[in-house]
């Protein structure tokens, strides 16, 4: 076996390349986007009611177990007001 044989098997044994650029990547799955996700909600207000608490988001008057825009209002406080979506959760504040 001459040497320019040898060369070729070992190129023919090297694995092809899968570099990936960002482009390539898709969705980023460990990427924030808790901050995108408040940008959607202004928190105006929360009252107490006879029933708790009910809080003014984006417009409406919205009470524990109600959705907004996907998310599920799961807790509601004189000052702030929780979301969560799938594994997505949210604080809002009121300022």
């Amino acid at each position: 076996m001459t040497y320019e044989n040898v060369q070729e098997l070992i190129e023919i044994e090297r694995p092809v390349s899968v570099a990936l650029g960002p482009k390539d990547w898709g969705k980023d799955i460990f990427y924030d986007r808790s901050q995108i996700y408040k940008s959607w909600f202004k928190l105006t207000g929360i009252s107490k009611m006879r029933d708790g608490y009910k809080a003014f988001i984006n417009g409406e008057i919205l009470n524990e177990g109600n959705r907004i825009r996907g998310f599920t209002i799961t807790r509601i406080t004189p000052t702030l007001v929780k979301l969560k979506k799938n594994k997505s959760r949210l604080t809002l504040k009121l300022e």
